[in-house]
């Protein structure tokens, strides 16, 4: 409880500080989003570490892009006020604690397209775009919940190990994001293994085309298809789930290819790419990825899955999947909504 004019001041004066604790600008700081000019950084902290303070990235972000004015997600009042208290309790948590939890914060509000994160490991941002609340909420899933995060699991050492492994050996570790979204997962994964290939495969022309801008590194690679046992052809439909929720089905007529796995990993010559992680989210579709032509799964240390029986109840959508981890000697761990799926043989 607050007690008197002196806990009050007391407190206003951490809030006031806020911004200097997580070095998030002020808006006259800001020429990407708002129209003035800039002030000198002047935190010690980062220049002593070396690091690139968040003001000079978001002024270099800025002038790479020469945005002049806001640009706004696509939310209703209700939305933007409740999902930016979210963010601001977020903000105001993790910037009063002093061990906080998680390598990346969420800089800007979710009303703002540009979506400014700043790892807390290097003291550089990331500028990523979003759309609407479906978008922040995938950002927010990835960067400030960690749902991929392999520092969770009880075998990151022997990933860690495994990775390195991988690099002594000349070769270049391979990421494959399948169901790629709007390249969030990717841009994390491109940010996590700074000397992985990675490939986001997604079947919705828009989304893919924001995975695009999401990723502007030459480490990655845009497959516009879908996954899944085998080259096929399919069609998209929209259960009325927004855009993180589009699905897949086989029709011979349809517009949008279906690639095998196999098709996928044999682009990358194995004298050069070692499989690393594979990426699964693909909205009830992993029935099909695992149906058949599964010896892949021996050749990757780790798999990452989300399991959509509870989206499509009735339908048994992971029974092959379960089927194919029970032939392997591979351990199941859990995070948040996804399996995590390690290779006991290959660790």
């Amino acid at each position: 409880m607050v007690n008197g004019p002196s806990t009050i001041f007391a407190w206003l004066s951490r809030l006031l500080h806020l911004r200097r604790a997580v070095g998030l600008p002020r808006p006259r700081d800001m020429p990407g989003v708002f129209r003035s000019a800039a002030t000198p950084c002047t935190n010690l902290a980062y220049r002593r570490a070396g690091a690139a303070h968040p003001v000079e990235a978001l002024h270099r972000a800025a002038a790479r892009e020469n945005r002049t004015q806001v640009m706004f997600t696509k939310m209703t009042h209700q939305q933007r006020a409740r999902w930016t208290l979210s963010w601001l309790y977020r903000l105001v948590v993790n910037a009063l604690d002093s061990t906080p939890n998680g390598r990346f914060l969420l800089l800007t509000p979710p009303v703002l397209d540009r979506q400014v994160i700043l790892d807390r490991r290097t003291g550089a941002t990331i500028s990523v775009h979003i759309r609407d609340l479906i978008d922040h909420r995938v950002a927010k899933q990835i960067f400030a919940d960690h749902d991929y995060a392999i520092e969770k699991s009880c075998r990151m050492k022997e990933m860690g190990d495994y990775y390195d492994r991988i690099r002594k050996a000349g070769k270049i570790p391979l990421i494959i994001d399948c169901g790629g979204n709007i390249g969030m997962a990717t841009r994390y994964f491109c940010e996590m293994f700074r000397d992985a290939a990675i490939v986001c495969i997604e079947p919705d022309a828009s989304n893919i085309a924001m995975a695009r801008r999401n990723n502007p590194c030459d480490r990655v690679s845009f497959l516009h298809a879908a996954i899944g046992s085998v080259d096929s052809k399919a069609r998209m439909s929209d259960p009325g789930t927004g855009n993180w929720g589009l699905r897949v089905e086989h029709a011979e007529d349809g517009d949008i290819p279906i690639v095998s796995m196999r098709t996928v990993l044999e682009t990358y010559d194995s004298a050069k790419y070692t499989p690393f992680i594979i990426k699964v989210d693909i909205e009830g579709f992993e029935r099909d990825l695992f149906a058949q032509d599964t010896d892949w799964m021996d050749d990757v240390p780790l798999l990452v899955i989300e399991l959509h029986d509870w989206l499509l109840p009735g339908q048994a959508t992971s029974n092959n999947f379960l089927r194919e981890v029970a032939k392997r000697r591979r351990d199941v761990n859990f995070n948040s909504e996804n399996v995590f799926c390690v290779s006991n043989t290959l660790l």
